[in-house]
């Protein structure tokens, strides 16, 4: 009875089934019309090669019998376009684009309009709004008048992708003569670096012209659009600005010192001297004058150096043929090779007017370790063959020096003395890594109130064997607390410093 109970079960199903199936096919034929529906193969891999104000877009057709065109939509912010191709078609050129990024579709279509889905690319075309033409040469990189009718023009350098580059301009012998002056030709006046261009008018319209490739679309040439030379700008580099300001005590270069002064100093490492152009009295320029290195070596030890000579040069040459600057030159700073437009000037002494406080005392923190003695008070003592020498240890230290001068006294300044270890006889003594170049100078009447003793309270200072900094506050002061604040020098695993003097100065 079971049996006959499962087979009837069994044939009710599989009946179910092929009903079910029939049903099915009779639905299929009901909803599709005339048959099933077929989709048109889609198109892959799409790919965009940016170019000026167009792009290429590429692809891959897949086999379908049944593909008539193949349809390209794009759309970018406001303006959308489409173009209708031929079916074997993997690639098209769309042009007169703008400076959006676009969406680029393709899709096939086959004999009734019916799309494929669509296969997408995102792109923006090269234009002269694209930030990519901001990175090329602006061939000009800085320009300075001089006088009435010249412009000292300092030129980036060469670049491959530059095709063309030149200067237009007015006479300033003919006010309505328009010059055009080619900085790309046979002779190349861009790759001299530097170039005084003469009879121009510095208060009419300047431009530079430049045609040429960005390197991120090779074989096509760009014409840019002029760029405006301001003349008039003052662009200065910043540790030009920073040795005037600390040596003439200003907070800013101004209209009034630009224009007036005469005489400018300099004594440390500067990147290039350029921007002496922009002073239009300038008579006089002194270079390492406050740099007293130690007699004894001063053939052997470094010198200030300028990370471009070459521009520096020709601007000193420049001043000195068309503007009468003299440049003088203590020992070797800043020009290793002779040059003929200095005045050579030599050893750079201490002055000897100077009247030398004796302080009545001196405390340090941190203090020595137990058992070690860095005689602090050595630096009183205006003896360079004394010197205070902390004990080196593997970590790193601040020092801050209290020096009590016993009474209150009027101050013009601070004389700071290295260890004079000879870099000749001893190179490889240790103390040659230990010299700081740098450190803080506060001064107090009654230690209540600090102020700073110099333009700037961090002070540069020469470190070179034997060397004398005189740190000078804009006015004499009348103090009797100094606070001085140095930082350990590191040499491998070591931390230490070493210092000869530090002696207060009035003159």
């Amino acid at each position: 009875m079971k049996r006959i109970y499962i087979i009837i079960v069994l044939t009710a199903i599989f009946a179910g089934i092929f009903a079910g199936c029939e049903d099915q096919e009779d639905t299929w034929e009901e909803y599709a019309g005339n048959g099933r529906i077929r989709y048109t193969g889609k198109c892959t891999d799409v790919s965009l090669k940016l170019g000026w104000e167009s792009v290429v877009v590429s692809w891959k057709n897949t086999l379908d019998p049944n593909r008539e065109n193949i349809l390209i939509e794009w759309v970018g912010g406001e303006q959308t376009g489409d173009s209708l191709l031929t079916k074997d078609m993997e690639s098209c050129t769309i042009k007169n684009l703008g400076n959006v990024t676009y969406t680029f579709r393709v899709y096939a279509v086959d004999k009734e309009g019916r799309r494929s889905l669509g296969a997408e690319a995102y792109g923006r075309p090269f234009s002269m709004a694209h930030e990519a033409l901001n990175g090329f040469t602006p061939v000009v990189t800085k320009c300075f008048p001089l006088g009435e009718d010249k412009l000292v023009l300092y030129f980036d350098r060469w670049q491959n992708t530059l095709a063309a580059a030149s200067l237009r301009y007015y006479k300033k012998s003919s006010p309505n003569e328009l010059v055009t002056l080619e900085l790309t030709d046979t002779d190349s006046i861009l790759k001299q670096r530097y170039y005084v261009v003469d009879n121009i008018d510095v208060n009419k319209e300047i431009a530079v012209e430049r045609k040429g490739q960005l390197q991120e679309l090779p074989g096509v040439d760009i014409v840019f659009n002029s760029l405006p030379l301001d003349v008039h700008q003052r662009v200065f580099n910043s540790d030009f600005v920073r040795e005037i300001q600390t040596h003439y005590f200003i907070d800013e270069l101004d209209e009034n010192f630009i224009n007036t002064v005469e005489v400018l100093e300099f004594d440390y490492d500067l990147s290039t001297l350029e921007d002496l152009f922009y002073f239009p009295n300038l008579k006089k320029v002194v270079l390492g004058k406050n740099r007293y290195l130690y007699e004894a070596y001063k053939d052997a030890v470094k010198q200030s150096v300028l990370a471009d000579t070459a521009a520096s040069r020709f601007a000193l040459e420049v001043l000195h043929e068309l503007q009468g600057v003299e440049v003088e030159r203590y020992n070797k700073h800043y020009f290793p090779k002779p040059l003929s437009v200095l005045k050579e000037q030599g050893y750079s002494q201490v002055p000897t007017t100077l009247n030398y406080f004796t302080a009545e005392g001196i405390t340090v923190s941190p203090s020595d370790q137990t058992g070690y003695n860095a005689h602090p008070e050595f630096l009183l003592d205006n003896n360079q063959a004394t010197i205070w020498n902390p004990q080196q240890i593997n970590s790193f230290r601040q020092h801050e020096l209290l020096i009590d001068l016993g009474k209150v006294e009027t101050v013009s300044g601070f004389k700071v003395a290295q260890d004079a270890t000879s870099p000749i006889s001893s190179p490889w003594d240790t103390k040659h890594n230990f010299r700081p170049s740098l450190l803080k100078v506060l001064v107090s009447k009654d230690q209540a109130s600090w102020e700073g003793a110099t333009f700037d309270e961090d002070n540069e200072i020469g470190n070179t064997a034997g060397e004398i900094t005189l740190l000078r506050m804009k006015q004499p002061k009348e103090i009797r607390y100094v606070k001085i604040t140095v930082s350990d020098q590191a040499y491998y695993a070591n931390f230490g410093i070493i210092l000869a003097d530090f002696v207060a100065f009035s003159e």
